[in-house]
């Protein structure tokens, strides 16, 4: 019934926040848990706990949060695309299939201080297949939401992480086999 839930330290609730997000209102009238389905993605916190990133995988949508102890506020939200999906619910069960037409978001996310790391697919599932699932572009945003730079890795990767420092990404890479590789980011 909500994207994002608050709870205190014993679990219990202290205020719920949002909706996943939707393009009309016929998609508005279908079931938070139905958008769920098609708006899964990463979520990630800062190392201060206090700012928090949203990166939807199947379309790229992309949101920035402000944490307080007893708030969540939407600082930018960057909505590239809506994913296109069948939503089918029964008494017994629910659904949302994906269209393979779908210009895939974020496959990764990691977040430092100061910047939130995206990695990009941009791909469809049609065109691509598994391919759309790894990548070799990283877009870097501040804590706005705002572009601060792109890397274009000379190999595709699946998953990321970055330093504290903001100095080294680390990446795995399927060639064939997976493999940790990683980037000098600052030249000296």
């Amino acid at each position: 019934d909500c994207l994002f839930r608050m709870l205190d330290p014993k679990g219990h609730r202290i205020n719920d926040f949002f909706e996943y997000p939707y393009k009309d209102e016929y998609e508005k009238s279908l079931s938070n848990r139905l958008r769920a389905m098609a708006y899964q993605g990463k979520v990630l916190t800062n190392p201060s706990m206090d700012k928090l990133v949203f990166a939807v995988s199947y379309s790229p949508i992309i949101s920035f949060y402000q944490i307080t102890p007893r708030s969540l506020k939407l600082l930018a939200s960057i909505i590239s695309a809506y994913p296109e999906y069948k939503p089918e619910e029964t008494s017994n069960s629910m659904s949302a299939a994906m269209s393979r037409n779908n210009k895939m978001g974020y496959i990764d996310v990691y977040t430092t201080e100061q910047y939130v790391y995206a990695l990009y697919s941009g791909k469809t599932i049609k065109d691509a297949t598994s391919g759309a699932f790894e990548s070799n572009q990283v877009l870097v945003f501040d804590w706005s939401g705002n572009p601060v730079t792109k890397y274009a890795l000379d190999i595709f990767v699946t998953e990321i992480c970055i330093s504290p420092d903001d100095a080294v990404l680390y990446a795995i890479s399927n060639k064939p086999d997976p493999e940790l590789i990683y980037f000098n980011l600052k030249s000296n």
